[in-house]
């Protein structure tokens, strides 16, 4: 079952936990980037089903928390049908991880997502306030941060905890400034609230993840799946500050740099909206996650 909380989360990237550590997680991260962005395209077909498989084989408790969080979302299935799908979660990742390094290549700037909702996202970076982006790690986000960037014609700001390697990161983060993504790295203090919202007043996308929330920031009481499930305070508390609408954009990968980019839903958080108000904001947004989730569990990169 899903973890009460995700408070208190070690700030570790899930490539990290499925690399071994922090040291391994630097070079096989390099490995990766030098594969996805100069390998010849067989590669990407045939490398990450692979990657993913050892990693499964590799990683038993991982292995046994995609199989319980398949259960919370689906419950049980036959042993065959929930081994399946716990392998296609691993694979799943491995292609979105590869695909998201491989940013710059021509098969990734010749990529046209399939978008669902697209008007009210939109509608809402029309308004001129700046569009703040919820998402999870759930599909292509990585890759989807990109696409924003490129077919919205908008600066693109992802909000992200540091991982403790500081080599692995900077390899994500070299790939995310080629796909037009700039990445802020912080722990949600003033300084940090401020660059968001001069981003969003410039009209920019402020990109925030939706699931785990570190033990120092401020959250929200909700459940996922009738689980008790904190949620990050931050992006409601933001969209109350500067008005900005928030969006749930979740990405899903159909084949290899073929995404359909998921807008759930749009709402606005008020000026002077309390916590009870902020949490029941979150709620709804946690009802469109889920039933995400439902319809494509192997997209559902929650490793722990």
């Amino acid at each position: 079952m899903i973890r009460p909380s995700r408070q208190g989360a070690p700030a570790r990237s899930t490539a990290q936990r499925l690399a071994g550590g922090p040291t391994w997680s630097s070079v096989l991260r390099r490995w990766a980037w030098a594969g996805a962005r100069h390998g010849p395209g067989v590669l990407l077909q045939v490398a990450p089903p692979a990657i993913g498989l050892v990693a499964a084989l590799l990683q038993p408790s991982v292995r046994r928390r995609v199989r319980e969080n398949h259960r919370l979302a689906l419950g049980r299935r036959p042993w065959v049908v929930e081994a399946r799908d716990v392998a296609r979660t691993f694979v799943a990742f491995a292609h979105c991880l590869t695909e998201a390094l491989a940013a710059g290549r021509a098969e990734a700037e010749r990529a046209t997502p399939r978008v669902v909702g697209w008007e009210r996202l939109a509608a809402a970076a029309a308004g001129g306030r700046g569009v703040i982006v919820l998402t999870a790690h759930v599909g292509g986000w990585d890759a989807g941060s990109a696409l924003l960037a490129r077919d919205l014609g908008r600066p693109v700001l992802v909000v992200m905890r540091p991982e403790a390697d500081a080599g692995a990161r900077a390899v994500s983060d070299a790939a995310r400034r080629r796909g037009g993504v700039r990445v802020l790295h912080g722990g949600g203090g003033p300084h940090e609230a401020l660059a968001l919202l001069a981003s969003l007043r410039a009209g920019g996308i402020v990109a925030l993840q939706l699931d785990r929330a570190p033990r120092e920031v401020r959250t929200l009481p909700c459940e996922l799946f009738g689980e008790p499930y904190a949620v990050p305070d931050g992006p409601f508390r933001l969209a109350a500050l500067s008005g900005a609408p928030i969006a749930l954009v979740l990405v899903r990968r159909i084949a290899a740099f073929d995404y359909e980019v998921d807008v759930r839903a749009v709402l606005r958080v008020e000026r002077q909206a309390g916590r009870s108000e902020r949490a029941a904001a979150a709620s709804s947004v946690l009802r469109e996650l889920e039933a995400f989730i439902r319809a494509h569990p192997t997209q559902w990169f929650d490793f722990g």
